[in-house]
């Protein structure tokens, strides 16, 4: 039998390991799991390379922030960032650079597979390329302003957000050059 496949039967169906594992059901009666559409080894690296030392010594993770430019239904850019288990999301009308204030609207919470994910989007919605990526620190939970510092493979700076009205938002972003 290949390894990933199980014949189906009653007692691997009542086995948590094999039901909590994503599966196909195949032809001929057996499961077999799926394949990941972004693999583990990419995943480990990205995570590697965002660990950073924490109080005595213990690694965490930083949370992550990344800019997405979205071709539909016009050109624009979406900063997401890092909030627990989703991404605060907001619709930028140009990219950030420093010194320049662009308008902004709060869009919908996105799931955290945005953070490495680029390509076409369901339901005709679009392709999506990552304009900028990497960590930031400060709290996007908090009332506006929002106030990060992010630390991003061309970015480095402050990027404030402040509510207009509604969910009409302002950013701007001032550089501070690369942490070391």
């Amino acid at each position: 039998m290949a390894q990933g496949s199980e014949r189906l039967s009653d007692a691997n169906l009542a086995d948590e390991s094999v039901r909590s594992k994503p599966t196909t059901l195949t032809p001929d009666g057996f499961l077999r799991a799926a394949i990941p559409a972004v693999t583990f080894g990419r995943i480990g690296a990205i995570r590697a390379r965002i660990r950073t030392p924490g109080k005595n010594g213990a690694s965490h993770t930083m949370p992550r922030f990344v800019i997405l430019e979205h071709d539909h239904p016009l050109l624009h850019w979406d900063l997401m960032l890092e909030a627990g288990p989703v991404l605060r999301t907001w619709r930028l009308a140009a990219p950030p650079h420093p010194g320049e204030v662009i308008a902004a609207t709060a869009m919908f919470d996105h799931r955290l597979l945005y953070l490495d994910y680029e390509g076409p989007l369901s339901g005709g919605r679009g392709r999506v390329v990552r304009w900028e990526y990497g960590t930031f620190t400060g709290q996007v939970q908090s009332e506006p302003p929002i106030i990060v510092h992010l630390q991003g493979e061309h970015l480095h700076g402050v990027l404030r957000l402040e509510q207009i009205e509604g969910d009409a938002w302002c950013a701007s972003m001032e550089e501070s050059g690369p942490e070391v």
